[in-house]
């Protein structure tokens, strides 16, 4: 009896054991199968880079990525993104299977392209691979420039009025030749800037205070870096704070006496936000059909110590406003009696204030009253 049922389960064990080999099996082959199915687009290498290239001189860099289609139906190239002065070309179209082409990539710099340590180009290739449909291919180079600078991008942020922005670009020297910051040129209406000449050592900080809208650096001024104790620059910049409210685009221009690199141009960006902020900007009451009063708060939030509501008033029969002042700024209660009026209501509440960027603030005040006559009778 014991033997019988060890028997049994022996013969059990061993059939689920070859059912599930047979699966995986079966499993393998049909991953096998499928991952040769369709086209499929395979690429040597998806970014090239040109290394050092000698600055200030126009250049045309072409490189060759090679693809193959791994698949086993033809790959059909649909198209190819280029970006700014990039021309990519592919001598075919559609592409057996197990067979390999190129695409040819050009970029065109004029000298001027040539005036920031480093470029990348980017293009896309679509194709009707059904799991690499979009290919992202790169391109980047950099140039030996004799000077570095830091950062290539200025972004300031947002910041309040009042609120000084700004930030540190530094300029050195890669060689031990002397160089100077023939002129920095900048928006006077925005910035401010101030030249600074660093050494290495302790104390040796000299500061030209040049102000304008193109200031000359102090005359004879060396800053040739010595063997032990590199020289550098820096350039201070900040945003006035009578600086318009908005967002800002500028460039901060260096002109030195390199002959490789003449000009350095830093692209400069921030957003200086509006002194107050008003919510709601606008009340509207909708349609009123009871005789019963409504009210709305205006809140007025500011940084400005100085800030100060002298009243409000509105010409609207039924709407007054209570000023009430908060900690960050000021709460305006607007109260309205439909009673007193009817039809459409239209107009504007006007906030005086002690201030001489804001002035008067306008909110609109719209609505419409429709309250029903009570039926009268003996």
């Amino acid at each position: 009896m014991r033997t019988t049922y060890l028997k049994k389960t022996v013969r059990i064990v061993l059939w689920l054991l070859l059912a599930g080999l047979s699966w995986v099996h079966a499993a393998a082959q049909a991953q096998d199968s499928a991952k040769g199915q369709g086209p499929a687009i395979r690429f040597e290498e998806a970014e090239f880079d040109f290394g050092l290239l000698p600055p200030g001189k126009a250049a045309t860099l072409t490189h060759e990525f090679v693809f193959r289609n791994t698949g086993d139906q033809p790959l059909k190239i649909l198209s190819i993104g280029q970006s700014c002065r990039t021309d990519a070309q592919c001598p075919v179209k559609s592409l057996s299977a197990g067979a390999s082409s190129t695409i040819r990539v050009n970029t065109i710099l004029p000298a001027e392209y040539t005036t920031s340590e480093q470029f990348s180009r980017q293009i896309s290739v679509q194709t009707n691979d059904p799991i690499h449909g979009s290919v992202e291919l790169r391109t980047k180079a950099r140039f030996a420039f004799s000077l570095k600078w830091e950062p290539a991008l200025i972004d300031l942020g947002r910041f309040a009025p009042g609120q000084s922005g700004g930030t540190t670009v530094t300029v050195e020297s890669r060689t031990d030749s002397p160089y100077k910051i023939k002129q920095c040129i900048w928006n006077k209406k925005l910035f401010a800037v101030e030249e600074r000449n660093v050494a290495a050592g302790p104390g040796s900080v000299e500061a030209s205070g040049a102000k304008g809208n193109a200031a000359r650096a102090v005359p004879g001024q060396d800053r040739s870096p010595a063997a032990s104790k590199p020289r550098k620059t820096q350039i201070c910049m900040r945003v006035l704070p009578d600086a318009p409210e908005g967002s800002f685009v500028d460039i901060l221009v260096l002109r030195t006496d390199r002959s490789d690199i003449p000009e350095i141009r830093i692209p400069v960006s921030g957003h200086v936000m509006r002194s107050l902020a008003v919510e709601p900007e606008e009340i509207f009451w909708g349609i009123l059909r009871e005789a019963k009063v409504v009210e709305k708060d205006i809140r007025i939030v500011t940084q400005d110590p100085n800030f100060l509501v002298i009243d409000a008033v509105c010409g609207v029969p039924g709407i007054q406003a209570q000023i009430h002042k908060e900690k960050s700024g000021y709460r305006v209660r607007v109260s309205f009696d439909p009673t007193r009026a009817s039809g459409p209501i239209e107009g504007d509440l006007r906030i005086r204030t002690k201030s001489p960027s804001e002035g008067e603030i306008k909110i609109p005040i719209r609505g419409l009253v429709k309250i029903a006559a009570k039926a009268t009778g003996k």
